[in-house]
């Protein structure tokens, strides 16, 4: 299974208008709050040099079930959360020149890939990729941003890279992924789920935590849900997966 910055899989393998009265109050339009979200929807964002590079931070989400009619229910539940906005098909236009499409790109030949825009807690926005992929185990989704398009204020540096650089940034963004994932569970039920940088290419970690076995050592957090619940076995390394050496 690819990674997030390699072409999209071979179709034979995956698959109202609000008014605010109240012109005073903060958030309001006119507000300096307002006007800055509306300077950052108006910024590139797609088009950025970087935007779609450098492998992703993602969630990759298993469901048992390979059919395309629980493929486009789970699409739907991912773009419903308050944090995205799409879905788009081309990520060579910003999405203010591009309206949010449907899922027709969802059939038996395959299924297509979907970006869109995450924007963080801190009001920073990347653009975001979902991924579906069905195959012989079942339907695996997976969803994140590529690491070239987080915000350069979160300096980064070489990540995945050990480079010595701190990474508080990274907890963070796995939790906005949790939340994620959590809204899409809520809607679709999932099986498990695997954080981190480029998860698509461990999913043989994900089946084997969900036929019970935990490896003791986990470079990316697990999340799996059962009848009696969800249970979270947290990452054992905290460093950045790869060296320069």
């Amino acid at each position: 299974k690819p990674a997030l910055g390699n072409p999209p899989p071979a179709p034979s393998r995956c698959l109202g208008v609000a008014t605010n009265r109240n012109l005073n109050r903060r958030g309001a339009p006119g507000s300096g709050r307002q006007a800055s979200t509306l300077c950052q929807k108006m910024s590139p964002l797609f088009t950025l040099p970087d935007a779609w590079s450098g492998g992703s931070i993602d969630a990759l989400m298993f469901f048992g079930d390979a059919s395309v009619d629980l493929a486009v229910s789970v699409a739907e539940a991912i773009w419903s959360a308050d944090c995205l906005d799409g879905p788009y098909r081309d990520r060579h236009t910003e999405p203010s020149s591009q309206a949010h499409c449907g899922y027709s790109g969802f059939t038996d030949d395959g299924c297509e890939q979907l970006v869109g825009v995450l924007t963080h807690p801190d009001g920073h926005r990347s653009t975001f990729v979902h991924t579906t992929i069905r195959d012989d185990d079942g339907l695996w989704v997976y969803v994140g941003p590529p690491t070239g398009s987080l915000p350069n204020t979160w300096d980064i540096g070489a990540y995945p890279f050990d480079d010595g650089k701190p990474t508080q940034w990274l907890d963070p963004l796995l939790g906005t992924l949790h939340r994620i994932c959590d809204h899409v569970h809520s809607r679709v039920p999932a099986k498990g789920a695997i954080f981190g940088w480029d998860t698509l290419a461990d999913p043989e970690t994900l089946l084997a935590a969900l036929s019970g076995s935990i490896p003791a050592e986990r470079w990316a957090p697990i999340t799996i849900w059962t009848a009696e619940g969800r249970m979270d076995y947290p990452a054992t390394h905290t460093e950045p997966p790869m060296t320069t050496a």
